[in-house]
């Protein structure tokens, strides 16, 4: 059921409230638009950008875009954050924010060297010092590593950016190089071509990205021509089978930094107004690992934003792998944080669950987790279905096209043109 609008209303306001305080507490500076004689626009819209620099650092933009209003005759839009993060740990950042104005003009330009700890989640934000004329404003970041000797990477954040990015996702995709393709194994290419056709903004695996053992060769060989079109776009998790190689060094090494630290495999990022965090189910899973700390330190800094959780093992599943137990400590936090949506895979179908709590209780305060296993690799059956599954499919291959809306995401099955079956839903943000 919908939410009425005055919760929706607050969930905006507490959003911006939260953003507003971050950048006053890191900046110290106070945004403009209190001189406002008028307001036309209350609404934000949060657009995020990747990019990867010369030391092959991946950087995750984001830049939010505030109220517009008049000051006199002119009318100006706020940016209350202007910011970046990574994956990694420690790192001497320096950056540039350019802000140009409606008519193309350069209208600001902030300078900023700082050592950031990444890995714990921090931004380092910059504040624009005076709000710049709308209608075609865009801010340009420039970030990189200091002094590392390789170039830094630059992305542009427009404002008249849409403030509900698309995603695609699916896990179970690759085929070793030299199998061949029938029709329920070995699609990854042409799931990989309809995700081409939908021009996504970002891409999210879902874990055994390349059969059989994720080795460097198979990657190169098989992964790039197929799903690495997206690598510039992507946000990797992973799985049991590119443990296959040690410390799953093929993955790591194929992805570099996008897949976080490869002594963890777990990071987080901003895709729109959605806080994305990826975690790692093949290690480090107890209920006193580092992981679970770190999750719940993130999930409790960003506790007033919709969140979206992925990983490769499904805590339920009605697949041949069957629900995995060892997932609902994470299962448990994510429940306790409110969090909306987790996709998983490992195994090969779809499958949608009810919001439920980690024990399996059905509860409007649960978790919808969603199994997108679908693509390409091969199809799997069923066992007995599993309490709480509403939607499921061995039909044929597909992906999950996921709209980010600043208070809800809409969930569309895309199957391949053999495939017949298809689902939507809605999930509001709480």
């Amino acid at each position: 059921m919908p939410r009425p609008m005055s919760l929706r209303a607050g969930h905006t306001v507490r959003r911006l409230c939260s953003l507003l305080v971050l950048t006053l507490v890191v900046m110290g500076l106070t945004a403009s638009p209190a001189q406002a004689a008028t307001t036309k626009s209350t609404t934000t819209r949060t657009t995020t950008r990747s990019c990867v620099d010369g030391g092959g650092i991946t950087w995750h933009t984001k830049v939010v875009w505030g109220i517009t209003y008049k000051l006199g005759s002119v009318t100006k839009v706020s940016v209350p954050h202007a910011g970046w993060t990574s994956t990694l740990g420690s790192i001497a950042t320096d950056s540039s924010v350019k802000t140009y104005d409606g008519s193309g003009r350069l209208a600001a330009t902030l300078l900023k060297t700082a050592t950031v700890d990444y890995q714990q989640g921090s931004v380092s934000d910059a504040r624009n010092a005076f709000d710049p004329r709308s209608g075609g404003a865009r801010i340009v970041i420039k970030v990189g590593r200091d002094a590392d000797g390789f170039a830094d990477c630059t992305v542009t954040h427009p404002e008249s950016a849409t403030a509900a990015p698309v995603v695609a996702t699916v896990g179970d995709m690759v085929c070793p190089p030299g199998f061949v393709v029938t029709t329920s194994t070995c699609r990854h290419k042409a799931v990989s071509n309809s995700i081409l056709a939908a021009n996504p903004a970002a891409f999210l695996t879902l874990g055994d990205n390349q059969y059989g053992e994720g080795t460097p060769a198979q990657f190169r060989g098989a992964y790039e021509p197929s799903y690495g079109r997206f690598r510039g776009i992507t946000s990797p998790t992973v799985g049991n089978h590119e443990y296959r190689t040690p410390g799953a060094a093929g993955y790591f090494g194929y992805f570099g930094t996008a897949a976080g630290d490869p002594l963890k495999g777990y990071y987080a990022q901003d895709i729109g107004s959605w806080r994305v965090i990826a975690l790692n189910s093949e290690v480090d899973i107890t209920a006193t690992g580092a992981q679970l700390a770190w999750l719940k330190n993130d999930l409790a800094a960003h506790k007033n934003v919709c969140t979206l959780v992925f990983m490769h093992k499904a805590r339920f599943s009605s697949g041949s792998h069957g629900n995995y137990t060892s997932m609902r400590p994470i299962f448990d936090a994510l429940v306790a944080a409110r969090v909306e949506l987790l996709l998983s895979g490992h195994d090969h179908n779809y499958e949608r669950f009810i919001p439920q709590t980690g024990s399996g209780s059905r509860s409007s305060l649960g978790v919808t987790q969603v199994v997108v296993g679908t693509g390409g690799k091969s199809l799997n059956g069923w066992t007995t279905a599993t309490k709480n599954s509403v939607v499921r499919s061995q039909a044929g291959h597909g992906w999950l096209k996921l709209t980010l809306n600043p208070t809800s995401a809409e969930l569309r099955y895309v199957g391949l043109s053999d495939n017949p079956f298809a689902d939507y839903k809605n999930i509001a943000c709480r």
